[in-house]
């Protein structure tokens, strides 16, 4: 049998109850959903709040040490024998020291916390999206099963998933069987174990192109039937799948929501105030921008509204000129002028550097968004952070 639920933390812990459900399958937000959910219960009182907080923290460490003993980290090269069982030692170590501490807070506080998914429950998977480590890693601790899972649309639509057996972390698992596939660099090379580039794949699943879009289609499909998926990985010795961004424009949210950037971009891109700009959000809850502002034209609009400073960093500082950038964002995408709800930018960092052509630009002015991404990380991150940090400290 197969139910359905309201993507909704309490309303889900409601009916896993009621279903007793066996297997679990959604995207990465209802798993963030059943997390804070638990964290909102055991944050009824201090005391419980403390207690869980400890045992999941040792939780953490404790799946982290095993994951890495088991050999089920990503590994990229091989690594010299003695080097590997002196780890080993060292990692059994650690293991032995906090496993009465993990037994403690098993039997103590996650038994709860695995009976609230039901008394049938065996493991769950999610996809359509990324699963962050701090939610990945929170199951872990608790000692709930989930397996990440990895696919397109275009490619019908799973392409792999984590062992259950041995599953390996921070990657999408083993490609499926009876698909090829094949880790290509910049330059059309296909690329070793380890090295970054983008993964190709073909199969009978594969789509045969979009619907009356030849030119789409071209792009991404070879006559010989590869597709390219447009996300770039690394490859495991052992052949498991590690996203580690998009080579493409599209923007997959972690509830799945597929977005293109350029439309939003060249909309807010029409101020006055903006030289560049780049929509993010690759596997974040909502969007955010990076904003290159025509300092031209905000130093003017300063000066005349009375806005004083000293610097180009001083100036981006000022809570009006954030204002201003924030306004006009919300005033340009929203949902009345025709844009969906999980198209708004709900964050945004302003650079006082511009972008440069061989950088962030390339010949044709076009972004180079994985370089900007990259250069940028630390700022991006800003964006970000500010959303569910009380959450985030578990």
């Amino acid at each position: 049998a197969i139910a359905y639920s309201k993507p909704i933390g309490p309303v889900l812990l409601k009916d896993f109850l009621l279903l007793n459900p066996q297997m679990i399958i959604s995207v990465p937000r209802i798993w963030e959903g059943i997390r804070i959910g638990i964290i909102k219960k055991v944050s009824e009182s201090f005391i419980k709040k403390l207690v869980f907080g400890s045992f999941l923290k040792i939780g953490i460490v404790y799946a982290k040490l095993k994951e890495r003993f088991l050999g089920l980290s990503p590994i990229y090269k091989k690594t010299n024998l003695f080097i590997s069982l002196f780890s080993k030692l060292f990692l059994f170590v650690g293991i032995v020291l906090i496993f009465p501490i993990k037994l403690l807070g098993d039997i103590l506080v996650f038994k709860k916390i695995k009976n609230a998914l039901g008394q049938n429950f065996e493991f769950g998977v999610s996809g359509g999206g990324a699963l962050v480590d701090y939610v990945d890693y929170f199951f872990k601790a608790v000692g709930i099963k989930v397996l990440e899972g990895y696919g397109l649309t275009e490619t019908g639509p799973i392409l792999s998933v984590r062992r259950l057996k041995g599953p390996v972390a921070k990657t999408v698992g083993p490609i499926l069987p009876d698909v090829e596939y094949k880790v290509v660099g910049f330059d059309g090379n296909v690329l070793p174990y380890g090295e970054k580039g983008e993964l190709w794949v073909r199969s009978p699943q594969i789509m045969n192109g979009y619907f009356k879009d030849k030119a789409k289609t071209n792009e991404v499909l070879t006559e010989d039937g590869w597709f390219n998926t447009g996300d770039l990985v690394r490859l495991t010795i052992n052949n498991e799948i590690s996203i580690v961004g998009r080579s493409k424009d599209t923007i997959v949210l972690r509830g799945g929501e597929n977005i293109e950037p350029e439309p939003l971009e060249r909309v807010l891109g029409k101020s006055l105030f903006i030289e560049n700009i780049m929509i993010v959000g690759q596997d974040q809850k909502f969007l955010g921008a990076v904003i290159v502002p025509n300092f031209d034209n905000l130093e003017k609009w300063a000066n005349s509204s009375g806005v004083s400073f000293s610097s180009r960093s001083d100036l981006l500082a000022n809570e009006d000129v954030n204002k201003l950038y924030s306004k006009h964002i919300s005033d340009t995408i929203n949902t009345k002028v025709g844009f969906k709800n999980f198209e708004k930018i709900a964050g945004f960092v302003l650079l006082q550097d511009p972008f440069s052509i061989g950088e962030e630009l390339t010949n044709t002015l076009k972004l180079k968004r994985y370089y900007i991404s990259q250069k940028y990380e630390d700022k991006i991150k800003l964006i970000f952070s500010k959303s569910d940090l009380d959450l985030n400290g578990y």
